[in-house]
């Protein structure tokens, strides 16, 4: 069971294209289609099965975040045109774009709703590795749009870099459980993400992480160091030096630059959370039981029992967090849904 298939990542990166022409043919509703096109399987008490395939909710998901830009767009357009209303605030020729019908900020409300319900799908199937860091991972990602939209662009790119590190620890720390538990005790320090000794290296030495991709996360994590290392063209305040300094205003090449390193980003993180995800999968494979809260691992720390549903279902309870995880014959997570009265699972 893929949750991101392969052929998912097809449509990536985005095409630039502004918010006010995605019509039926855009390449973000295609993504959707490929991401939610499996089927819904629900088991009822009579042993019954009914199935759906769910391809059809990728395109409500599309006029659900559609709406949703909608307010981002208000956002970016109100700071923006109220900054240049503050007196010397803004040089002669300065042009605030019109958000709605900007291609390229288009493409950057794509890769975030690729991200996010590609996050979504990880939660609606409970498959994901660290909680934490999957929502870690996404509220970074908001934040980067709040910080880009009030004009703080250097804060909006240097919470790209916690974002990168929101995906590559999980990859690093199911391939390294105890290190897992150790940072979960708060007892672990990040080792460094480059170099010789980096996490990338050791997950490329290990067949987990592909070469070209470690390559695109080194890169894109060296340059948005220059943004929390406070490089003087990162600056909001920059320009001091050459009488060229502005308040906190519109800028449309550092607002140019953020949509290009914030697309960059999400295109990356999609490709990790695909990672991490198969890294998980292969742990129902071996038909091994992990809780999918903490992590407890031990066959001896849970309590089991079996229960007759319109089939033979097994019920695990972890005695370490209290988490239940219900498992059918082939090893499929089951969710209960209407007050109990079927089980469903993607096939």
């Amino acid at each position: 069971m893929e949750i991101i298939p392969d052929i998912v990542l097809t449509h990536l990166p985005f095409s630039p294209e502004p918010v006010s022409q995605w019509d039926d043919k855009t390449d973000l509703l295609e993504f959707l289609y490929a991401l939610y096109d499996r089927e819904m399987i629900s088991l009822m008490e009579d042993g019954n099965t009914y199935r759906m395939n769910m391809r059809w909710w990728g395109k409500e998901v599309f006029e659900m975040e559609r709406e949703e830009f909608q307010s981002w767009i208000k956002k970016f357009d109100t700071a923006a045109r109220d900054s240049i209303l503050v007196p010397d605030a803004a040089k002669p020729g300065v042009v605030i774009p019109d958000f709605c019908n900007d291609p390229r900020f288009g493409k950057a409300a794509k890769h975030f709703i690729g991200y996010w319900r590609s996050v979504f799908r990880t939660l609606e199937d409970g498959v994901f590795f660290s909680i934490a860091h999957v929502q870690e991972s996404v509220d970074d990602l908001k934040c980067s749009i709040e910080l880009a939209a009030q004009l703080y662009y250097k804060q909006s790119l240097q919470v790209l870099r916690n974002f990168l590190e929101d995906l590559i620890l999980p990859i690093h720390f199911c391939d390294s459980p105890q290190e897992y538990l150790n940072w979960k005790n708060n007892n672990y320090r990040v080792p460094p993400l480059r170099g010789k000794d980096g996490l990338l290296k050791k997950l490329v030495d290990k067949d987990i992480l592909p070469d070209q991709l470690a390559d695109e996360v080194s890169s894109l994590y060296g340059d948005l160091n220059g943004f929390v290392h406070g490089s003087e063209s990162r600056l909001i305040n920059k320009g001091n030096y050459t009488r060229n300094w502005m308040v906190r205003v519109y800028r449309d090449d550092d607002f140019n630059l953020w949509r290009d390193y914030f697309s960059r980003s999400s295109v990356v993180g999609i490709l990790l959370l695909k990672i991490n995800l198969d890294q998980w999968e292969s742990l129902r494979v071996k038909r091994k039981i992990v809780c999918t809260i903490c992590h407890n691992n031990d066959d001896k720390a849970f309590d089991s029992e079996t229960f007759s549903f319109g089939e033979e279902l097994a019920k695990y309870t972890c005695k370490h967090c209290g988490n239940e995880i219900t498992l059918n014959s082939e090893w499929r997570q089951m969710y209960k849904v209407t007050q109990g009265d079927t089980f469903s699972y993607h096939g």
